[in-house]
C-alpha cells in the first residue's frame, strides 16, 4: 500500500528521538519494511530463510540478528484492509480507508541495554507516535492516519522460529526478541490513487 514505507520511517525516527534515545541502546540498527527473504546456500535443500528489506535498486539488506548491535528493529506488514467512504450525501466522490495490520520485530541484548524483554516492551509500546506530522500528512496527501497499538508476543523462540530458518545464529539466554503487533489507519482521497498513485 502506498505511504507504508514511509510512515514505517517515521515510525523508526520517532522511537530513535524518543524513548529510545538512551546511551544503553546504543549502537542500535533501524529497519524498514521487510519480508521474507530466501537466500542462497551450499545447502540447495536447506535455503536459508530470513527477513531483508529489499531496496529500489534490488539489493537485499539482512534483517538477521547482529550482536555488534544491542538494539534491532525491523517491520513487518500482515496485510491490507480496504473500505470507503463517502464524503457527503451528494456526488460521487468518496474517500480510501486503508487499514495495514503491522508487526515491528525486536531483538536486544539484555546484558548491554541492562534490562528484560519486559522492561524492554514499555518503550515501544508506549514510544509509537499515535499519529503522523501535519507536515508529514501535508507530503503524502493523506487526511488523516491513526497508528494504534494491539497487542505483543514475548515468547522469543516462536517469534525466531516463525522469522528465521537455517540461519547461523542462534538465541542466547540473554537475548531479546519480541514482536508487536499495531495498525496503521489512513484516510486518503480517491484521486490520489488516480493520479499516479499517490505520487
Amino acid at each position: 500500500m502506498p505511504f507504508t514505507n514511509t510512515i514505517v520511517e517515521f515510525i523508526n525516527d520517532h522511537l530513535k528521538q524518543g524513548m529510545l534515545n538512551r546511551k544503553d541502546f546504543q549502537p542500535a540498527k533501524f529497519f524498514g519494511v521487510a519480508s521474507a527473504i530466501q537466500f542462497q546456500t551450499d545447502e540447495p535443500e536447506r535455503p536459508l530463510i530470513a527477513p531483508g528489506v529489499t531496496g529500489i535498486d534490488g539489493e537485499i539488506e539482512d534483517a538477521t540478528p547482529d550482536d555488534l548491535f544491542s538494539l534491532m528493529v525491523y517491520h513487518k506488514i500482515v496485510g491490507n484492509q480496504y473500505s470507503v467512504q463517502k464524503k457527503d450525501s451528494y456526488g460521487d466522490e468518496y474517500d480510501i480507508v486503508s487499514t495495514s495490520e503491522m508487526q515491528l520485530f525486536v531483538f536486544a541484548q539484555s546484558d548491554k541495554i541492562r534490562m528484560s524483554a519486559e522492561s524492554l516492551e514499555p518503550f515501544f509500546v508506549f514510544g509509537m507516535p499515535g499519529r503522523l506530522s501535519g507536515l508529514l500528512m501535508e507530503e503524502l496527501k493523506i487526511k488523516s492516519a491513526a497508528i494504534t497499538v494491539l497487542s505483543s508476543d514475548m515468547d522469543k523462540l516462536r517469534n525466531f522460529r516463525s522469522e528465521y530458518q537455517n540461519v547461523k545464529f542462534n538465541l542466547a539466554p540473554e537475548h531479546i526478541f519480541f514482536s508487536i503487533r499495531y495498525q496503521i489507519k489512513k484516510v486518503f482521497d480517491r484521486r490520489c490513487v488516480d493520479a499516479c498513485t499517490c505520487n
